[in-house]
């Protein structure tokens, strides 16, 4: 009799310790799910003049250094999408110990777009480091027209190129210094031992 109870609570500790870390490694992939689905989310904004209707898209948020920044020209006088137009993505860093959201005396790169998709420009600028970007999206011209003052659509955003290792050593170092890991360890060596001898 006690032996069978004395069984039954070693093998609930090392179920427990199993079920500790395949819930652990259930729950860091739920959590890198959730980074990428909010990681996909576009921010949109839109500029619109009795001439055009402007569609600029922004990544939510940045994980790496392929990002793509998107900008449509619809010419409502052609009933059309725009390909003929002059136009750049500005990119400015924001200079450490400045304060937030001000990106007044930091270097800029004005970029082209790399190629036109499904009525699209498609810039994919050079964001490596992490930190605060502003990005703004500049229209000179569009067709024939030159504009005096161009049209600007901005948005700032953070690089978090580095939350995937950082997520991914959080989820192994929390599953490993769990307790139950190595109680329910500890118990199924015990009972290896006893089994082989």
């Amino acid at each position: 009799m006690k032996k069978s109870i004395l069984i039954a609570l070693i093998l609930s500790v090392i179920l427990q310790g199993c079920m500790m870390v395949g819930m652990g490694m259930m729950h860091g992939g739920d959590n890198h799910d959730m980074e990428m689905e909010n990681h996909t989310r576009m921010l949109i904004k839109e500029y619109n003049t009795p001439e055009y209707k402007i569609t600029a898209e922004f990544p939510s948020m940045i994980m790496g250094n392929s990002e793509r920044f998107s900008l449509k020209i619809f010419d409502k006088n052609i009933d059309a999408v725009q390909t003929d137009a002059e136009v750049y993505l500005v990119v400015s860093e924001k200079n450490t110990g400045t304060p937030n959201d001000e990106f007044s005396g930091t270097s800029s790169v004005k970029i082209k777009h790399s190629s036109f998709e499904n009525d699209y420009f498609v810039f994919v600028p050079n964001l490596a480091a992490a930190g605060k970007y502003q990005l703004t999206f500049t229209i000179q011209r569009i067709g024939s027209t030159t504009f005096s003052e161009p049209i600007e659509l901005e948005s700032i955003i953070e690089n978090h190129s580095n939350m995937k290792d950082d997520h991914s050593n959080s989820d192994s170092n929390s599953i490993i210094s769990s307790p139950f890991f190595y109680m329910g360890a500890a118990v199924m060596t015990a009972m290896m031992i006893l089994v082989i001898f």
